[in-house]
């Protein structure tokens, strides 16, 4: 028996349908994750020999096991990516702010150039998978900023108060990323660099078992009262501040032992910031 030919076309098309219906089904249940990033890109300006780290975050909508970061090589001379929460190789549950700092020191010798890249976020484990959409990184490597010291490297590193080769109370490297990451708010590179000086006559005095300078804590509490003033940001900035003043387990908790033994069981009274909390701050200190 011959079949009416509207009656196959009726068929064909529905199982054309639940054909595309399958293969529609197939490709969302296989689906990448989306990633998110925050920024969205990295744009920065870094002057040759200079060394910055930056930080990012990013969200992925369902979970990644043994999660790692890629730099592109033509970036991965310059920029390290590391994981910072969680750490490489752990999993990414959906929807939780993974947190990434970027790493970045160019050479003194490389002159004025745009560098262009990406970091990609993939499954270290069977499945290598490379996920969408990477971070786009632009690095404008501009002349080095005159005035400042030479960047310390990891041999700044290696002792409690790390290298100050111009002698002006501050370190090197704490120096650099003051003058440096604050060109966008210059107002803010007084107070911050003040208070630098400040946590290391701290350091210093902790260390050496001396008196600490003349009110000491009432300076600090000032300090952060002026950048309040300066700036929306300028807690923010300190903030970042201290983090580049603590970068090793010792300064660390030296830093801890010294907050302890300044402020202690002290009752510190609030008040405004005003202008006046800006008055005497040195930079540099001398």
């Amino acid at each position: 028996m011959k079949l009416d030919h509207r009656f196959r076309a009726t068929v064909c098309a529905l199982a054309c349908a639940k054909l595309l219906a399958l293969s529609l089904y197939s490709s969302v249940a296989s689906a990448a994750p989306s990633i998110t990033w925050r920024p969205e890109a990295i744009n920065h300006e870094i002057p040759a020999g200079a060394t910055v780290t930056l930080r990012t975050s990013f969200v992925a909508s369902e979970e990644i096991q043994d999660a790692t970061l890629r730099v592109v090589p033509s970036l991965a001379r310059y920029v390290q990516a590391v994981q910072v929460y969680p750490a490489a190789g752990a999993t990414i549950r959906p929807y939780d702010p993974a947190q990434v700092m970027l790493n970045v020191s160019v050479p003194q010798a490389l002159g004025p150039v745009t560098l262009n890249g990406v970091v990609q976020l993939k499954s270290a484990g069977q499945t290598n998978k490379t996920y969408a959409k990477p971070l786009p990184v632009t690095l404008a490597v501009v002349a080095p900023v005159g005035g400042l010291p030479p960047d310390p490297g990891e041999a700044g590193k290696a002792t409690l108060l790390g290298i100050d080769v111009n002698e002006n109370g501050i370190r090197d490297d704490v120096e650099r990323y003051i003058v440096l990451e604050n060109r966008d708010k210059p107002k803010l590179i007084p107070p911050l660099l003040h208070f630098a000086w400040l946590t290391q006559e701290g350091l210093r005095q902790h260390k050496e078992g001396a008196a600490f300078p003349p009110d000491y804590l009432g300076q600090l509490v000032r300090n952060q009262r002026c950048l309040w003033y300066l700036d929306s940001e300028g807690g923010d900035r300190l903030l970042e501040v201290l983090d580049i003043v603590s970068n090793t387990p010792e300064r660390w908790i030296t830093n801890l032992e010294l907050d302890k033994e300044v402020a202690g069981g002290k009752m510190i009274k609030y008040q405004e910031s005003s202008e006046k909390d800006c008055e005497g701050l040195r930079t540099p200190p001398g």
